[in-house]
Formats: C-alpha cells, structure tokens, sequence
C-alpha cells in the first residue's frame, strides 16, 4: 500500500487544479481498494496430522511457511516438514533420521 502513496501524492502535485480534486479521489479509491483487500486477508492455520505432534515453524524471506513434525508411528528420528506459500500447501516431505529426504 505504501508504493501507491507515494504515486497519489506525485499525481497530485503535477495536476491542474480542475482535475486535482479528481486525482485526489482516484487516489483515495486506490488506497481504499488495497486497504480492503489487505484487511480480507484470512491467516491460515496449520494442525499436524492425527498421532503427529508439531515441533518448529519456519517462515523464510521468500513469503514460505514450513511446519515440521514428527508421527508417533514412525521410525525413530523419522521428521515431516509440511511447506506452504500464497497460494497454500505445495510440498510435504519425510526426513529420516540420517537426513534423507
């Protein structure tokens, strides 16, 4: 949302005063757009499978989430890793306890 003030206020300065108070308002619609969209935003939530119980949660600068966890029916040192971006889960992994994926 930040980017589009800056832009509003540049728009502004270099209008006629006649259509000033009309880049005002189509700046004030932008900004007002964004904001509701930001605000319609629903955080998701992440529940380790049946029998598995979560242990670290992972956020990278790249916008992913990884859940890691470990299943009471696996193997010892056996670990899961759950991977989520935007746009939802798109990878799950199995770590065995000599780091094999």
């Amino acid at each position: 949302m930040g980017g589009h003030q800056g832009y509003c206020i540049d728009l502004a300065s270099r209008a006629p005063h006649a259509l000033w108070r009309a880049a005002m308002l189509a700046c004030l619609l932008l900004l007002a757009g964004a904001a509701a969209q930001a605000q319609t935003a629903i955080p998701a939530t992440f529940t380790a499978p049946p029998g598995c119980t979560g242990f670290l949660t992972v956020q990278s600068r790249g916008c992913t989430v990884s859940n890691h966890y470990t299943c009471e029916a696996d193997a010892e040192g056996d670990q899961w890793s759950a991977t989520f971006d935007q746009d939802g889960l798109f990878r799950v992994g199995r770590i065995d306890r000599e780091t094999q994926w």
